[in-house]
């Protein structure tokens, strides 16, 4: 029976013409086979569907030519698996069908989605645009205006201490203080003021139970140079964790400039993690020797004692 889906009219059309275009692209009875079999090969099988042809079909489209359909590959929804040929189409050579129902299935795996304008399978990153931009939509507009603030030096921001606790914290606070190192920690520089944060609590599995509070501390002015210095040492932070130097070729994280000139028009301000000290003061010279640290290569560090930012318990051997 004729496999009446919401297609049908498009698809129907397409087998008329011997043709489908998308904005970029197209698929004729000649290319429509090849296009349809580089999808199903590749979508994600077991290893083991491979082992034979019984079950490789299941994986492959399958023409009928006594039904005058074909079957798309099982892990599609059953109503969207048969594409039928219209009656006034089924007295075509068996050759010709079989590229009339390739064409009809391009259009169908097309418009659900599975295939992106080049009718090709859809590639990471045709995925990550369909996310952003299902995700996006639910995401409040900021609204532009004139008046939006560009941000000038000396800069006033906001300053967060990010204080986190536990035994595991205090136990590696104890360690650093028997060895005489300079105490620190994480803040927050916003050039934003930020809504009010409630405390959160974690368990980790090798440091217990952690509790995260952010401290507002007011606001703080910043020169050129000394917001150079935070974003540097927020860039070597993540550089130092997630660039190792061993990975040359990886690229570094750098702190793009441009969003110093974003303003209030931008959803998220411009903001840095730094090094606060005791006092609750922005410790410029501990986030200088951090990313002068960052430079020097393991072999180099030889038997210093001192610990690395990232790896407060520095163990030489």
């Amino acid at each position: 029976a004729y496999f009446d889906s919401p297609y049908s009219t498009e698809e129907e059309a397409a087998m008329h013409r011997g043709k489908y275009s998308t904005r970029i692209s197209f698929a004729d009875l000649q290319s429509a086979k090849s296009l349809l079999n580089r999808y199903s090969m590749s979508v994600p099988i077991d290893p083991s569907s491979r082992s034979s042809k019984e079950a490789m079909t299941l994986h492959m489209p399958c023409y009928q030519e006594r039904e005058n359909s074909l079957s798309l590959p099982s892990h599609l929804p059953p109503e969207f698996r048969i594409v039928s040929l219209p009656r006034e189409l089924r007295g075509q050579n068996a050759k010709r069908k079989m590229n009339l129902l390739a064409l009809a299935s391009i259009v169908r795996l097309h418009k659900l989605g599975l295939l992106n304008d080049r009718l090709l399978p859809l590639s990471m990153e045709d995925m990550m645009s369909w996310l952003l931009k299902k995700t996006l939509g639910t995401i409040h507009r900021v609204t532009r205006t004139s008046s939006s603030v560009t941000y000038s030096y000396p800069l006033t921001a906001h300053l967060y201490i990010l204080n986190q606790s536990g035994s595991g914290f205090e136990a590696e606070r104890q360690d650093l203080l028997s060895r005489g190192a300079r105490l620190n920690q994480f803040a927050l520089v916003s050039l934003a003021e930020l809504p009010e944060i409630k405390a959160q609590s974690s368990r980790h599995r090798d440091m217990g139970v952690i509790d995260f509070t952010i401290i507002r501390r007011g606001e703080v002015s910043i020169s050129a140079q000394q917001w150079n210095e935070i974003t540097s040492f927020y860039c070597t932070l993540f550089n130092s964790r997630w660039r190792r130097q061993k990975k040359k070729k990886k690229r570094s994280f750098q702190y793009d400039p441009r969003l110093d000139r974003c303003g209030s028009a931008s959803p998220i301000p411009p903001y840095a993690v730094c090094l606060v000290d005791t006092l609750d003061q922005i410790d410029y010279t501990s986030m200088k020797c951090a990313v002068c640290q960052h430079a020097v290569s393991k072999g180099e560090m030889g038997s210093q004692s001192f610990p690395r930012m990232w790896s407060p318990n520095y163990n030489p051997s």
